[in-house]
């Protein structure tokens, strides 16, 4: 398996674009010989070439068409994308835009498997692999007593057989039942919902083919390398940055260059090198930036003062660590 699928639904050049790039090169540069596929419907492509984005086309060695009708892009991506192991008789790695991968792939199917993915928020944990959205959703459809693993669709290794294909008409069924019942398009819990019906197709990928950096916003660092820090940040393969969520927080350096270098085109390819090259995926500028993300390895989550300076907000960051100093004085926590 050497091939990965992207796909972009987007009438206008935007951050997804921009990101459908930035991905696609970062695969170039460290898994030159792997083929790169693009699903896009006709419209998008229309506008990839009219307004002149032909070099996005060219880096890719095949277009994918499918004739979809969408209201909006959102819905239209998950279209292609619940479908695309029915369409697609072959191997394949489905990729999320907001990916940058950072060293050769190796994967390999265990016998009898057909779909590969990585848990849900990089988490081991049932519970912390489904968030609140998803969680509505499944309670909605009457699916939140399925026990099963709940997998992050960004990261999809299909193997081309009729399992995968069966699995995938399964997924888009779902996927249109969500929809229509509770007017929200998401697309794990239908996913979670058709693996249910499925469960021995699935092999479970190790978090660093889909670091989902993140999740370390939310829950304790699981697993640590030798020097204590995060095997997210620093092991992965792929860092994936949830940047789907349109969180206006910028904490990430692959943020801050999205936010600095808004227009397709701009995006200098040296920056994407250095991206591949940073050990960890954190925003900094400076000796004490790095000093202060050091620092967050000592701590469970990234919260509080250092969210708030990895965000740039420095003088909000230093008035929480005043307040706190403060709050512990006033409690008897600090003579």
């Amino acid at each position: 398996m050497q091939e990965v699928i992207y796909i972009l639904v987007s009438p206008e050049v935007n951050a997804y674009t921009q990101m459908t790039y930035i991905s696609i090169l970062s695969l170039k540069q460290t898994n030159p010989t792997w083929k790169v596929s693009l699903a896009s419907d006709s419209r998008t492509i229309s506008v990839l070439e009219q307004t002149k984005c032909l070099y996005l086309l060219d880096l890719v060695d095949n277009v994918i068409p499918f004739d979809i009708n969408y209201k909006t892009a959102s819905i239209g991506s998950r279209i292609i994308k619940t479908q695309l192991a029915s369409k697609i008789n072959r191997p394949f790695c489905f990729f999320d835009s907001d990916l940058i991968i950072r060293k050769p792939i190796k994967f390999n199917f265990e016998k009898g498997k057909s779909l590969a993915a990585a848990l849900n928020h990089s988490r081991r944990n049932f519970k912390e692999q489904i968030f609140d959205r998803d969680l509505n959703i499944l309670e909605q459809m009457g699916w939140q007593d399925i026990i099963s693993p709940y997998i992050n669709s960004g990261v999809l290794f299909f193997d081309g057989s009729t399992e995968a294909s069966e699995l995938s008409v399964k997924w888009h069924y779902y996927w249109r039942q969500t929809s229509s019942k509770t007017t929200q398009y998401a697309d794990q819990p239908s996913l979670y919902k058709a693996l249910s019906e499925s469960p021995n197709i699935l092999q479970i990928l190790p978090n660093d083919l889909n670091a989902q950096i993140k999740s370390r916003l939310w829950f304790p660092a699981e697993e640590k390398d030798i020097t204590g820090k995060s095997t997210l940040d620093h092991n992965a393969v792929i860092w994936h940055y949830y940047a789907s969520l349109g969180d206006p927080e910028i904490i990430t350096q692959y943020e801050y260059l999205l936010n600095k270098y808004p227009l397709i085109g701009i995006f200098p390819e040296k920056e994407i090198r250095k991206l591949i090259n940073r050990k960890i995926p954190w925003r900094y500028h400076s000796l004490l930036d790095k000093r202060v993300v050091n620092a967050t390895y000592k701590h469970p989550k990234i919260k509080g003062f250092y969210k708030l300076w990895l965000n740039n907000k420095k003088l909000a960051a230093l008035k929480y660590l005043i307040y706190k100093y403060l709050y512990a004085i006033k409690v008897g926590k600090l003579s």
